[in-house]
């Protein structure tokens, strides 16, 4: 080994005057600075961070050996040399050209990696004088593919490729060093000329090529570290040696393998996936809402994966019973479930005078009188019966599930004339029975319908027969649906209020002058704050599931002026069981069914809590980002035994849709939860509200 270090220091001075020396005055450990761990980390050749050993002198051209393990780097700062080493390192050598040699110094504390430890020295002072001399120097030009990689001359770190220093003529031992790259080494005699040394650097590391069957899209997992890629894929730049490929997926197994990786080589490594999951088709006769575990899923057919498991699988259509079973789930069996639901049906009798009369309902006929109609859907329908020579009777009929309707009508009286060629005709008759009627509407022009017939715009003048008349209107996305009834005597102008409702606004409750915010979200128009209207106030544990009552949270009094006068009253409304939330909306609005929350939900999409809380008011960072304007708030609940629980955790609002004989639906949401949830419970619990505009 050449110590060239030494030998310029030998041609450089001329004379020492005065004898100097360098030793340690303490060593310690820094346990609170972080610059090794955060502010000016730096890793060894093994990846592992550096520790650094913080010399304090006041002198300069001090150089730093700890053995085989190799100083990494120095920096000099103000008034200390920072020395990185690796961890382990059990020994320091101090050399300086004027003040000597401190050889071999034991560390008294362990070396740590990413620590800190600070060493004082105490040294000498010295007087020197310097005569220049001239020395014989040579360059030497080091490069590799790829660059950056660190040069060692004589042991001593001297710089990064590419590399150029200018070395006494001599013969010296070079080592090149890149991570995941084989070290380079030899021998250079520097004589008479430049030596340029131009390296390829050998790859520690190869590829490998990661599939899966039957798909692809997996992801790919490095020794437990997400890839960022999922199959097919080829992971680059893998470090030789033994490797474990891991791969993950919402509907297969996990599945891992061990691979050899070697130097510049790809790898295949292929994997065949075991299911954990089936595919199941559900269809519905007639076309009803799917619902699992009570989240709706599509209508009158669904097909899609699901996990192994056991699940709560239900149609439900309006005017049916609803169908439910269960559903075991297992790996790899594909399943096709149907479920017929029973309708809920009534029957009708109709007869007429005069008989054979034509009967329509709904639009749709059935035979004319006398009859009777069977297995009829139950609900509303709009009858008409017909008579050549008669008055058409048009009226509103419900039919009840189990039962008879019975109709029976006397047609306006009327009769057929025949007119003779070259004769005069006499017809004296009592006109049918009706009288002139106008609908109008506010603002006018609105599309008109009378017993689903379009008849034009409002205002409408026409002349109907004494009886009920169906009619609609439409003005933009305003719609009213009525029913008339035309008598002799009685009204013979009806006008509606069709105004289309602003997409957001204020509107005050005509019952206690409180005014609320709402937004329209889809086709929906919502209250945009939870509801407060307060008729009387309980708080002494009553509760009822057939008798309204109205609480405040954490408020245990009776009087409505002091529980409105509360923070709890001001900020999140009032809670209400499910006999005073069935009637507590004002007049234009209305408790939301299970459906109509449901649509609400579904047209916000995924991750539905987070997009209808707000902004603020949830605890532990549960706020949402109220993407809507329905700035959900978290009002808490009352329990029947008159406890208050999770105020500012959990949301909770009432639906108008019963789910067993003592619950009823409701949605939940929570602080810690991004989603909504759907659950029923006992009609008891003090909920929050929000009203839906009719």
């Amino acid at each position: 080994m050449k110590h060239f270090f030494h030998l310029l220091l030998i041609l450089a001075l001329t004379g020492i005057t005065a004898q100097a020396q360098v030793n340690v005055k303490s060593f310690r450990l820094l346990e609170n600075d972080l610059d090794a761990r955060v502010n000016h980390k730096k890793t060894d050749q093994n990846g592992e961070v550096c520790a650094i050993i913080k010399v304090v002198t006041t002198q300069t051209g001090f150089t730093f050996d700890v053995g085989s393990l190799g100083v990494v780097a120095t920096e000099p700062k103000a008034g200390e040399i920072w020395v990185y080493v690796p961890r382990g390192v059990q020994r320091i050598t101090i050399g300086h050209p004027q003040l000597g040699i401190l050889r071999n110094y034991a560390f008294t504390i362990p070396i740590q990696a990413a620590t800190v430890y600070e060493l004082e020295l105490v040294t000498a002072d010295i007087e020197i004088v310097v005569r220049e001399r001239e020395i014989v120097t040579q360059w030497l030009a080091i490069s590799t593919e790829p660059s950056g990689a660190n040069v060692f001359v004589e042991e001593k770190l001297v710089g990064i490729t590419p590399y150029t220093g200018q070395f006494p003529e001599d013969e010296y031992s070079y080592r090149i060093e890149l991570p995941r790259y084989h070290p380079e080494a030899g021998k250079v005699t520097l004589k008479g000329k430049r030596e340029t040394l131009t390296l390829t650097m050998r790859p520690r590391f190869g590829n490998v090529s990661v599939t899966s069957s039957p798909e692809n899209g997996m992801m790919i997992y490095l020794n437990d570290e997400n890839t960022g890629k999922t199959t097919p894929a080829t992971l680059e730049g893998v470090s030789s040696g033994t490797q474990t490929i891991k791969l993950l997926s919402q509907w297969y197994q996990p599945q891992a393998k061990t691979v050899t990786v070697n130097d510049n080589q790809t790898t295949t490594a292929p994997f065949t996936m075991e299911p954990a999951f089936a595919s199941i088709t559900v269809k519905t006769t007639p076309t009803a809402d799917i619902l699992i575990n009570g989240t709706k899923k599509a209508a009158g057919t669904y097909t899609d994966r699901m996990l192994t498991g056991i699940y709560t699988l239900k149609a439900e259509l309006d005017k049916h019973y609803p169908e439910e079973r269960q559903l075991v789930v297992e790996a790899g069996k594909t399943q096709n479930i149907s479920l017929d639901l029973k309708p809920k049906t009534g029957r009708i009798d109709i007869t007429s005078t005069p008989f054979d009369a034509k009967i329509t309902l709904n639009g749709k006929g059935y035979g004319t009188t006398p009859t009777t109609v069977r297995d009829l859907l139950i609900g509303s329908y709009t009858l008409t019966l017909e008579k050549p020579g008669y008055g058409t009777v048009t009226k509103t009929v419900t039919i009840a599930e189990g039962k008879t309707t019975e109709v029976n009508e006397t047609l306006p009286s009327g009769r057929e004339v025949t007119i003779a060629e070259g004769k005069a005709t006499e017809v004296n008759e009592t006109l049918p029975s009706g009288r002139e009627v106008t609908i109008a509407s506010t603002p006018s022009g609105a599309q008109l319908w009378i017993n689903g017939v379009s008849v034009g715009s409002t205002p409408y003048k026409t002349t109907l027969a004494f009886s009920s008349h169906s009619v609609k209107l439409v003005n933009g996305k305003k719609e009213v649906t009525e029913t008339i009834a035309v008598t002799q005597g009685g009204k013979t102008r009806w006008e509606f209020d069709v105004a289309e409702f602003p997409p957001t606004g204020t509107f005050t409750d005509s019952r206690d002058r409180k005014t609320y915010k709402y937004v329209t979200i889809g086709k929906q128009v919502w209250m945009a704050e939870n509801l407060a209207y307060l008729p009387s106030v309980v708080g002494d544990g009553k509760s009822s599931q057939t008798t309204p009552y109205y609480y405040v949270y954490d408020y245990n009094g009776k009087d409505v002026t002091a529980a409105k006068a509360t923070a709890n009253y001001t900020t999140y409304g009032v809670l209400y069981n499910w006999p005073a939330a069935m009637n507590a909306c004002p007049t234009g609005w209305h408790l939301p069914s299970d459906a109509e929350w449901t649509q609400l939900t579904d047209f916000v999409g995924s991750n539905h809590g987070i997009k209808l809380k707000d902004k603020s008011g949830w605890n532990s960072n549960g706020n949402g980002t109220d993407d809507y304007g329905f700035s959900a708030l978290p009002g808490g609940t009352r329990y029947s035994s008159g406890y208050f629980l999770y105020i500012g955790n959990g949301g909770y609002w009432w639906s108008a849709t019963e789910g067993t004989t003592y619950g009823a639906w409701y949605r939940l949401m929570s602080y810690s939860s991004s989603n909504v949830f759907r659950n029923d419970d006992s009609k008891e619990l003090g909920f929050s509200v929000r009203c839906l505009r009719d």
